[in-house]
This record gives structure tokens, sequence and C-alpha cells, in this order.
């Protein structure tokens, strides 16, 4: 009886490190890759203007660093280095979006990012630590990705993608859900004041009235309890779905439903559009690669019939 326990734990670990050590389609890290990388640009471009860092990082003379900061004795960059350095981590997110020195870019971004990161605690936003976590994951994975110009400018030797790069980065994402479920498992959330005081408080709910189906049912109390139990449960459970095959395409609807809806109601930066396009890691390779070429064909016939509707008129 124990050699068989024996048996069956050796055969279960023997097929784990199969199964993550195994060749995948690196398409949907690829993927991740681009929205990753046009995400930094976006932020570094477009929300961190001349202005933003001026006023945050320019003109205070007094900063409340987080502990690490202060451990790893990191100086506070004079005007002109702060300036180049959120450049830099700008052209980064360039150079991880098109693959480009794509592991030198990550550690541009790594450092550039996480020093500003932990050089004010008040600027803290959970999408930042997000954003750095996955960054670091990023490093595991392949630099000769499909979609990347290294690929195509230095073909060397390419290593297969493999599963477990694939299970690191969508067991981040899972975490962000789960844990995002957690913090609403406490008493004002779950008994209704956190939601009364966004009805009162008008900013979001607003918005909601002007939505046909939920200006009627916004202030029905059961509506609301729904809202404020479904919101948690969702958040606990939806990383589940996620990960198996037969419920995963509904997962993904109601995800992207869901982050929509919240772009919608809530100013919080990048993070629901974020987040959407880091549901790319979840779809499977194969089904990317039959869409893509679906994608590809149907451009080419539009652009052929252009081309004919041209000579016809010459």
């Amino acid at each position: 009886m124990v050699n068989g326990r024996r048996r069956g734990a050796m055969n279960l670990i023997g097929k784990t490190y199969h199964k993550l050590f195994s060749a995948i389609d690196d398409l949907p890290i690829s993927l991740f890759r681009v929205f990753f990388g046009l995400f930094v640009v976006i932020q570094f471009f477009g929300i961190y203007t001349p202005d933003y860092i001026d006023g945050h990082y320019i003109q205070p003379k007094i900063f409340f660093p987080f502990e690490l900061f202060d451990i790893l004795h990191l100086p506070v960059l004079p005007e002109s280095l702060m300036y180049l350095l959120f450049l830099f981590v700008g052209i980064s997110g360039i150079c991880i979006a098109v693959g480009i020195f794509y592991k030198a870019a990550l550690l541009v971004f790594l450092t550039g990012f996480g020093y500003i990161f932990l050089l004010e605690t008040s600027y803290f936003n959970n999408h930042y630590y997000l954003m750095l976590l996955l960054g670091f994951l990023l490093l595991f994975t392949n630099d000769r990705q499909s979609l990347s110009f290294d690929k195509i400018f230095r073909p060397g030797k390419n290593t297969a993608a493999q599963y477990w790069q694939l299970f690191l980065l969508r067991a981040q994402i899972s975490v962000v859900y789960f844990y995002a479920g957690v913090a609403k498992i406490y008493p004002d959330w779950l008994n209704g004041t956190i939601l009364q005081d966004m009805i009162q408080g008008r900013r979001p709910i607003e918005k909601l009235e002007a939505l046909p189906l939920f200006s009627e049912i916004i202030h029905n109390p059961s509506f609301q309890h729904f809202i404020t139990y479904g919101s948690m449960l969702f958040d606990l459970t939806i990383w589940i779905f996620l990960w198996s095959r037969k419920t995963r395409p509904a997962a993904l609807v109601l995800c992207i439903l869901f982050h929509l809806l919240n772009q919608y109601l809530f100013t919080i930066g990048i993070f629901h559009l974020f987040m959407i396009s880091a549901l790319i890691l979840f779809v499977d390779g194969r089904s990317l690669q039959k869409s893509l070429k679906k994608i590809d064909m149907v451009l080419q016939e539009i652009f052929l019939r252009i081309c004919s509707i041209q000579d016809r008129k010459t």
C-alpha cells in the first residue's frame, strides 16, 4: 500500500514536471508583452507629462520613501536626471512592445520604475506594483518571441516557450482577482456601507443611472446586496473558471464586461484596461493562431476587393 502511494506520488510529480516544461505556442505571452510595453508607453508619455513630473517629483523637497529606498541608500535624483529617468523608462516600453533588446529593456523598466515607485509612498497605486511584478516575471520568458524584432534581427538559437513561463504569469493575474475578493471580506463592505457611501457620493452612481438597465434598479436594496456579495464572489472565484478550458470562454467575457463597467464608473488610471489585456494569457495559443489567420484572410480579401474596384474605375 505504501509502495502504491509512492508510485502514485512519483507519477504525479512526473506528470507535473512534464506539463510545466512542455513546449507551448508563445503567442499569448508575445501579445501580452506587446500590450505591456504599450501600457508602459501610455503611462510614461501620456500620464507622466512634464508638468506632472515637475509637480510630483521635482518641486517637492521632502519625500516619504518606502523603507527599501533608504535601505539601498538611493539618492533623490536632481531635476535633469529625473526627467531623463522618466524618458528612458518610456523608451524601454517601446522596446518591450516591439521586442528589441527585450531583456535589457525590461531591466531598464524594472530599475527605473522601481526607483520611482519606491521614492514616494503617498503615490502608491496597486497597478504600479502589479506592473513591476509582471515585468519581473517577463524576464523569465524568451527574448526571441513571436512578434519581436529580436527574433528577426538576432536569429540565433530559438528556445521554445515552456508552460511554466505562462503558468507564472497566469498565476500572478489569478492572485490579483483572488486578493481583490479577500479585500472585500470585511464588515464595511459586507454590510453595504461602502456601496451606500458610493450612492450618497453620487460620483459613479450618476454614470450608472445614465445606463437604461441600471437607472431603475440601482436604488433597490436587493440589487445592492447582489452587487455587494456578487462582486466579492466574482473576484474570489473567477480565476478558477479562467483556468478551465470548458468555462474559460464565458469567464473571459464576464471579466471583460466587469472591467469595462469599472473603467466606465471609476477613474483609476489604466488598471482595468491593463487587466483586460492580461486576459490574453488565458487564451490558447493555437486558437489565437487560427484567429489571426482568419483575420489575415479577411483583410486580404478586403484589400483585393478594393483593388478590383479601383481597377474598374480606371
